[in-house]
């Protein structure tokens, strides 16, 4: 197995020790920033950054709370991390709920999560007045302002300095709610040691850069652990992004050296460069120095993009390289704190999801089946005991995914096992293989493959696909023109493949599928 460079980065057991940590060792450094509606850039240090979370969790053990269930809502801004990082300090236990998703859905979300306290912004707030169970439970809401004074940071800085006692390494930190592709999510209980000993190991192995863009829901671990509190751990500067409507405006006027992404934003990130590049050139199929120039003059210092959430297609991967970013495609699910592997920056495979990271095993079984044990392995589902021993053997975890290991040890991941199309011949068909062909078709912009059923009386299943095509590109063609040069690229493609893997129905989609935080779609 090859070696790899592990960079220094400090490990921390608890988050009253991380808050404190990150506070001394980086001090004045920008830690920080967050741009307004208008533009305007909020830049808030480590020694700052350190001491409202310190407030947070001041002002949380004022109220007796020890070991409780505290939910956080609202859009993801400095505010938003600081109170993450409070609760946790604090000896209690922060939930993160995405508010933007149907009201039900947050309802029972709080419901269910066991809920002492929410802690919220206005928009949230007037969310939570929409039921009287909620509206009644204890709140508090998150400074907004600097001149804020009834705002949890605000409250906390005005109480009597007080010493936050350490958590255990096995005390439960954090509940998230998996972002997976079914519509029923699952809560998964973290502890210090997994969040914090997964974020040191996620940066360990991979240099980002100085000045780092997140524009990642901080309710979703990729977006804490892997992305926010690992490069918090080796005092980058980070710009947080809540509102995807100003990415580009905060990416460009940030100028960052390292991108987190999930597909979604790596492909709309290409698509804009590659664009301007074909205008630049007058051509579809525009040079790699074209590329090079257009990137160059949008995100001057943008070097390295870290994609995970889901898989990155090829294409977006190798699109990104020739305008000279180097891409660093990632896996890991939730219930792993996320991160299971990475391709390093100095030595990335293509089209992999990179070896494993460091306090992580993986195995696989006869079926590809990937098993995880290790650092990041979650304490298990809550209130689901059945749950939870049904996705463990022993100290192996089973993840769920289908997947692959090189001569590298690179993982290779090749979908879900529950997605698998069977076959009444007992055949396998994996639909993210027949995706990426799909992909690839230029007016596709988005494609999930399953089993159809034959429509007779055989019980016959057959590969099928639905494609959202893109609007910009299809706006002159009519329905039957978009089906026809739909169908003439399917029917090369199936030459391609064995008579079995062969695409046979093709379902057009007027809109686009409805998808995870991640950019996940979603298969209900």
């Amino acid at each position: 197995m090859k070696q790899y460079p592990i960079y220094p980065a400090d490990r921390y057991d608890d988050f009253a020790s991380f808050i404190e940590g990150i506070g001394l060792n980086f001090a004045t450094q920008p830690a920080i920033t967050v741009f307004q509606a208008d533009g305007t850039p909020r830049t808030r240090t480590y020694t700052e950054l350190s001491q409202d979370a310190k407030a947070v969790a001041c002002y949380i053990l004022s109220l007796g709370l020890k070991g409780q269930n505290i939910a956080i809502l609202g859009e993801d801004n400095y505010e938003y991390l600081a109170a993450m990082l409070g609760v946790s300090a604090s000896g209690n236990v922060i939930v993160p709920i995405d508010s933007d998703q149907a009201t039900e859905t947050l309802y029972a979300a709080i419901d269910y999560a066991d809920i002492a306290l929410i802690i919220h912004d206005a928009e949230a707030g007037e969310l939570i007045l929409g039921s009287e169970s909620i509206a009644a439970l204890p709140r508090i809401a998150l400074d907004n302002q600097e001149t804020d004074t009834s705002g949890v940071i605000a409250l906390g800085k005005a109480l009597p300095d007080v010493t936050i006692p350490k958590c255990g390494p096995e005390d439960v930190a954090a509940m998230f709610f998996t972002s997976g592709t079914t519509s029923n999510p699952k809560l998964v209980m973290l502890t210090h040691k997994n969040i914090l000993w997964n974020a040191h190991s996620s940066i360990s192995v991979v240099r980002p850069g100085e000045q780092l863009f997140i524009p990642l829901p901080l309710h979703h671990t990729y977006g804490y652990t892997s992305s926010t509190l690992s490069t918090l751990s080796i005092g980058s500067h980070l710009c947080i992004c809540g509102d995807t409507r100003y990415l580009l405006r905060d990416a460009q006027a940030f100028d960052p050296q390292g991108f987190m992404a999930v597909p979604l934003i790596a492909e709309a990130l290409y698509k804009l460069i590659f664009s301007k590049a074909c205008y630049a050139e007058n051509t579809q199929r525009p040079s790699g120095k074209a590329l090079k120039k257009v990137k160059a003059t949008l995100f001057p210092s943008l070097a390295t993009l870290i994609s995970g959430g889901a898989s990155l297609p090829l294409a977006i991967e190798k699109g990104l390289r020739k305008c000279g970013i180097d891409v660093l495609q990632g896996y890991g699910i939730t219930e792993c704190s996320p991160l299971i592997s990475v391709n390093r920056n100095h030595a990335s495979r293509v089209g992999s999801s990179g070896p494993v990271i460091p306090g992580m095993e993986v195995k696989l079984d006869r079926k590809g089946a990937i098993w995880v044990r290790g650092d990041g392995v979650m304490k298990g589902y809550y209130k689901n005991p059945e749950l939870t021993d049904s996705v463990f053997d022993g100290e192996w975890f089973e993840t769920g995914d289908l997947g692959s290991i090189d001569s590298a040890g690179c993982l290779h991941i090749k979908g879900r096992a529950k997605n698998l199309i069977v076959l009444p011949s007992g055949k396998k068909v994996l639909p993210e293989e027949l995706e990426e062909y799909v992909y690839k078709i230029r007016i596709v912009k988005e494609v999930v493959a399953y089993g159809v059923a034959a429509g007779d009386q055989s019980g016959e299943v057959l590969p099928g696909v639905s494609i959202y095509v893109d609007p910009v590109l299809t706006s002159s063609m009519s329905q039957l023109e978009i089906l026809e040069a739909l169908q003439k690229e399917i029917d090369k493609i199936n030459l391609k493949l064995p008579n079995y893997k062969q695409i046979r129905f093709v379902n057009i989609r007027d809109s686009a599928f409805p998808k995870t935080p991640t950019g996940k779609i979603r298969s209900d």
